[in-house]
């Protein structure tokens, strides 16, 4: 297990910090939210590949300082909405319910969940000497729980949820797809994380990267962070067997298997120099005469 986890190749790059300008007015959140939720565009960040990757090749966003396990944030949300079997808000979705509290506006899906729906965008361009040689072709297609697709969510249209004639109120993105469950960009945000600092997967890339691609990043800037302190990255790995670049499990077993080791190698050593004498079985009850 360890040393499939150390052959997945990793790269990333944070980008939050990167895509202002230092001489913008102001905190960053606020110069984002006066501009009516427009996106901050223009920016890119650079991955250096210095292993070859083979495909396929995930691509995956970060979050730091973002609580999707706070008590308020999970509760709001309508599985039973989500899964077609009502329709509207069912009082379980507050504060996000009706666009602007308008009740002739109901929201489907509701909730603080679905609507902040992550809504950054990633264009990757392979780059040679500063020349853009290839866009290259990110998948969302297989990229969410067979499990979430065809049994947690259903095929239920999304209404009055982030579109572009209500702006104001926007929280997100918007659902792409007709229906919810065909939308797997939005399924893996709703799968909610345990920690504050989470990855979750955008899309995959079918082809080989060589070793040595240069790879721009080019970023829409819109999901606001700025707020919370948190902070955004972009990267790519690729994939074993256990999953992706994560050392705790190994480590982990590693670790209880090497105590385990040791306290059994104690208790043999400590049995051979002090054995125990063995019971003498005539003295049991039902082996006594008479």
């Amino acid at each position: 297990m360890l040393v499939a986890a150390r052959s997945v190749t990793e790269v990333s790059a944070r980008y939050d910090d990167v895509c202002f300008d230092t001489d913008t007015q102001g905190p960053w959140y606020q110069y984002m939210e006066e501009r009516d939720w427009e996106c901050q565009k223009d920016c890119s960040v650079t991955l250096q590949i210095e292993k070859e990757m083979k495909a396929p090749v995930h691509v995956y966003y970060q979050l730091e300082n973002f609580y999707q396990n706070h008590r308020r944030y999970v509760r709001s949300r309508s599985d039973s909405q989500l899964q077609g079997l009502v329709t509207g808000p069912q009082g379980e979705c507050d504060p996000i319910e009706y666009v602007g509290g308008n009740r002739s506006l109901p929201i489907t899906p509701c909730g603080l969940t679905a609507w902040s729906n992550f809504n950054d965008t990633y264009e990757l361009e392979s780059v040679v000497n500063g020349s853009i040689l290839a866009t290259m072709d990110v998948s969302d297609e297989g990229i969410a729980w067979k499990a979430d697709m065809e049994r947690a969510f259903d095929d239920v249209e999304p209404q009055n949820f982030n579109t572009e004639e209500l702006m104001p109120y926007r929280g997100g993105a918007p659902i792409r797809t007709q229906y919810i469950n065909q939308d797997e960009r939005f399924l893996n945000w709703m799968r909610l994380s345990t920690f504050p600092t989470f990855k979750k997967l955008w899309g995959r890339i079918e082809t080989d990267i060589a070793a040595g691609t240069e790879i721009r990043v080019n970023i829409t800037n819109c999901y606001n962070t700025y707020r919370i302190n948190g902070k955004k990255y972009i990267s790519l790995s690729t994939a074993s067997w256990v999953g992706g670049k994560n050392m705790f499990l190994p480590i982990t077993y590693l670790s209880i298997g090497s105590i385990c080791g040791a306290a059994w190698v104690i208790f043999l050593v400590t049995y051979l120099r002090n054995p125990r004498k063995l019971g003498d079985s005539r003295v049991l009850s039902w082996n006594r005469k008479g």
